[in-house]
């Protein structure tokens, strides 16, 4: 019995030994370690202003600065200290709060994307590779309060166009990689500001995925969208140029109810432009083909509140989606 007593004591001794000499190490090791650690992974400098190990090895990250890419108010991380011992990257709780990033797409960018599939795949591989965890990753729960977006496409137009996306919130449950076969939860809501005195545009979205069965159900809704401001993205979809029909204003409202099986993913779409108004002809200006279209258009949409509506279904997989612009055009008719 006292032998029994001694090695269930010896064992403690050696775990609080261990916790303890791991906690001084983080404490004095644990700031530049982690700035490497994330360099690794983004490729790009990272300073971090504060670093602290509280109780139970909660790590606490002030004024994180990613260069080139954005900088994090706070970052807190609680680890699973069993989990490692198992040889499992375990994470009970990472928290990021008021994140403010930024994404640049570049016409380099749209190039390699538009490159055959083989040299997408060639250019896409190594970096994806590298991004690879080192050991099995587990995260119970991870949370991104108040967030900010700023995306820039210097592909559209002559001067590019930007969105700016703030009020993020998204939380994620039960991430395992490599997935197992437990469902991960997922729930999105954001904002996007559009010009001074308009309404915001609001996006939301939550569902569940399984990433080892290849299963899912989720749910997306926008509402609010500047239709005229984001016509360069969904030009294709319709027959009508907004700017020679002379559309002042218009709002895009749209929702997908998701669903995967067995990696067969379809995705049930709706789609609204609404509150449609259209600038006066100018004195003396004949009207353009256009415009005559878009009158004779826009003078049967009058009729049915001022709405073009369009119900279509894309039909793709979980583990390679494609959107194709196709599907819109039947569901608006065309």
């Amino acid at each position: 019995m006292q032998s029994k007593v001694k090695i269930i004591f010896g064992i403690i001794v050696a775990l609080a030994f261990f916790f303890t000499v791991g906690h001084f190490f983080l404490v004095f090791k644990g700031k530049s370690i982690v700035e490497k650690q994330i360099e690794n992974i983004l490729h790009k400098k990272v300073t971090i202003e504060r670093f602290d190990i509280k109780p139970l090895f909660m790590i606490e990250m002030n004024n994180v600065a990613i260069k080139d890419f954005g900088q994090i108010d706070n970052i807190s991380i609680s680890p699973n200290m069993f989990g490692f011992l198992l040889g499992r990257a375990s994470f009970d709780s990472i928290r990021i709060i008021n994140p403010h990033l930024e994404f640049k797409k570049d016409k380099l960018q749209e190039q390699v994307e538009g490159a055959p599939a083989e040299a997408q795949k060639a250019a896409q591989e190594a970096p994806a590779q590298a991004n690879i965890p080192q050991m099995p990753l587990a995260v119970k729960s991870l949370v991104i309060k108040n967030g900010v977006i700023d995306y820039a496409d210097k592909t559209i137009g002559d001067n590019g166009l930007t969105v700016t996306v703030k009020n993020l919130n998204f939380s994620l449950g039960n991430l395992k990689i490599p997935p197992d076969s437990g469902n991960l939860k997922f729930d999105l809501t954001a904002r996007i500001p559009w010009h001074k005195d308009q309404e915001e545009g609001v996006i939301e979205s939550s569902g569940w995925l399984n990433l080892q069965k290849k299963n899912m159900q989720a749910k997306i809704k926008i509402t609010g969208i500047d239709a005229v401001y984001l016509y360069p993205y969904y030009a294709s979809w319709i027959n009508i140029n907004l700017e020679k029909a002379r559309i002042k204003k218009a709002k895009l409202n749209f929702t997908s109810d998701i669903t995967g099986k067995d990696n067969d993913m379809v995705a049930k779409c709706h789609l609204e432009l609404v509150d449609i108004q259209r600038e006066n002809l100018p004195e003396g200006k004949d009207e353009s083909k256009a415009e005559k279209i878009a009158k004779v258009v826009f003078g049967l949409f009058s009729a049915m509140n001022e709405k073009i509506v369009a119900d279509f279904t894309i039909p793709t997989k979980m583990d390679r989606p494609e959107f194709k612009v196709k599907d819109i055009r039947m569901g608006l008719g065309g």
